[in-house]
């Protein structure tokens, strides 16, 4: 594109000089704004694909908590959670984000982390 504006400025004479001052001036405004536009397009994606996640896995302690592990291994590993409602445990500590293990029939069937 530089091209472009280097052999349009030469063939610009007087008045057509500034035509040209604002031609240039207009374009790298636009790719400014196309660029920011983007930059925040490409962060809220990201936001939305990663925050609240689902976890796979929890650390509490040395113990790593899993799908599949029972309600009484959390309590030993975790200890007593923040609230319980409804099959879901919540522990909110300070300086970690606050995490949520849904349980069906006594396991471990989902882990949200920083919600």
């Amino acid at each position: 594109m530089q091209i472009m504006f280097t052999r349009a400025k030469d063939s610009f004479r007087g008045e057509s000089k500034k035509a040209y001052g604002y031609l240039k001036r207009w374009w790298e405004e636009t790719k400014m704004k196309a660029l920011k536009r983007i930059v925040l397009y490409l962060s809220v994606l990201f936001v939305a694909i990663t925050g609240p996640a689902l976890a796979e896995q929890l650390r509490c302690g040395t113990e790593i908590i899993e799908h599949g592990d029972t309600a009484a291994k959390v309590l030993e590993a975790c200890g007593e959670p923040t609230s319980r409602e409804a099959g879901t445990w919540y522990y909110n500590s300070p300086g970690e984000l606050p995490r949520e293990i849904d349980f069906v029939d006594g396991e471990v069937r989902f882990i949200r982390v920083g919600e």
